[in-house]
């Protein structure tokens, strides 16, 4: 049903692509592109989300559920199966869980995610630990874990859904950004964006849109960034990630872990099955190698060691995935020249030691939304240069504390010295104790205001 429709309106909205306006153009069609292109076309704007890749899935959201249940009969009988891919887990806080719920995405999320009951941090040299319990922030949990592609299966219906009924959201999918000009346009009460667009069936840079906005969405390599000459600063942690999925013996209870390592952190994620998690273990580049070209045998020994008995016997159930871990940080998140604002990774791609980074986007989308559609209503510019500035200074404020103390948490943690590792062991009790500043950690990380 999806990929009928879609055929159909995709060939549409090219055909009629050339000089077309719009309000908004949002280029990335990303978790964070598409949500922002559900608010904005539903608050009555005309949108365009660009994207150089196929945007639309060929599985429903039926689908993936029938796979993780056949997957799940299989695991439960102990029968032979074949590695399945990674599921790529987000810790989705409260805020993000309602910015979808509130525009139609994900109303049955407790199908598909596994609330956080708990979070506990434990130095894995030493017995100090802190426990977070939602309790103390009068919350029933600290959100979902949920799969990545459940999200976007779900934002693709949601987007489908909205399309057969209106007009004012177009997607231009296999289409690539080529460049951005400026255009004072007579047509339009405001100034203008002229997009060059390059289609991947034509390879020919003949396609132009304009819009009084552009939302740059595109990732932490944003070519929106790049065009409008937005400089960013990059640093190397010379750590890599090792994900993948395993079963285990005893349930989890809804409960995730973060075990600090000298090499790194190592993370264990609750799935929606009791007897699954996903693994998230952050080391030396040189050692996420080397138990990389392990055999799976030599993996799972090397997990269950890490683990030390935790959730009983344990079993690698799939590939295991490795990717280097860098920050990138857009010096600015709004180019006033170009009439551009940036939301997500193309803002802000930070270490992911806290889990926080789609939910940072969530928070972009959250405030970049109102912000245009509180200029809308007024008849005023929604490029105005004093909101686009005031939206790039919050953000950046925010996503600058997120990276300044998950940096320097990697750098107490992941190092054997012994003054570091006497100042964790007293850092980690001390902030046990002090109900007051576990509750400040617990509020933003849940999304609510401080």
């Amino acid at each position: 049903m999806i990929s009928a429709f879609m055929s159909k309106h995709h060939y549409i909205n090219l055909i009629h692509m050339q000089n077309t306006r719009y309000d908004i153009a949002i280029v990335g069609g990303s978790t964070i592109g598409m949500i922002t292109a559900i608010i904005l076309a539903k608050a009555g704007l005309s949108v365009a989300l660009v994207e150089r890749n196929a945007i639309f899935g060929k599985e429903s959201l039926k689908d993936i559920r029938d796979i993780k249940k056949q997957t799940k009969h299989k695991s439960q009988n102990n029968d032979d199966h074949d590695d399945h891919s990674t599921a790529k887990l987000w810790a989705l806080s409260n805020n993000s869980c309602r910015i979808l719920q509130q525009n139609g995405v994900l109303r049955d999320i407790a199908k598909y995610g596994q609330p956080v009951n708990h979070i506990r941090i434990v130095d894995g040299n030493s017995s100090a630990k802190v426990d977070f319990d939602p309790e103390d922030i009068q919350a029933d949990h600290f959100g979902y874990m949920i799969d990545e592609r459940i999200v976007n299966q779900a934002l693709y219906e949601a987007i489908t859904h909205y399309m057969e009924r209106n007009n004012n959201l177009h997607i231009l999918d296999r289409t690539s950004l080529e460049a951005i000009t400026v255009n004072q346009s007579t047509a339009a009460l405001y100034g203008d964006v002229g997009m060059t667009l390059t289609t991947q069936s034509s390879g020919q840079p003949h396609d132009t849109i304009s819009a009084s906005l552009i939302i740059g969405a595109d990732g932490k390599y944003s070519a929106v960034r790049e065009i409008a000459g937005i400089g960013h600063t990059t640093h190397d942690y010379h750590q890599s990630a090792l994900i993948c999925d395993i079963q285990h013996e005893w349930e989890h209870d809804g409960v995730a872990v973060e075990k600090f390592t000298p090499d790194g952190p190592f993370a264990i994620l609750p799935q929606n099955d009791p007897h699954k998690s996903s693994l998230v273990w952050i080391c030396k580049t040189e050692h996420t190698a080397k138990i990389q070209s392990s055999s799976k045998q030599d993996k799972a020994l090397m997990i269950a060691e890490e683990m030390d008995g935790y959730l009983g016997k344990i079993e690698l159930i799939s590939n295991t995935l490795v990717y280097p871990i860098k920050l990138i940080h857009s010096k600015k998140y709004a180019s006033e020249a170009f009439r551009t604002m940036l939301v997500g990774d193309a803002a802000h791609a930070i270490h992911p030691l806290a889990g926080q980074g789609v939910n940072l986007g969530f928070k972009d989308v959250e405030l970049v939304t109102n912000k245009i559609q509180e200029l809308w209503v007024s008849g005023l510019d929604i490029g105005y240069h004093d909101t686009m500035m005031q939206y790039h200074r919050k953000r950046k404020a925010d996503a600058f504390m997120m990276i300044q103390s998950t940096s320097f948490i990697n750098s107490i943690f992941s190092n054997n010295h012994y003054v570091t590792k006497a100042l964790r062991r007293v850092g980690l009790k001390s902030i046990d104790r002090l109900t007051f500043l576990k509750k400040f950690i617990m509020l933003y990380a849940d999304g609510r205001s401080i």
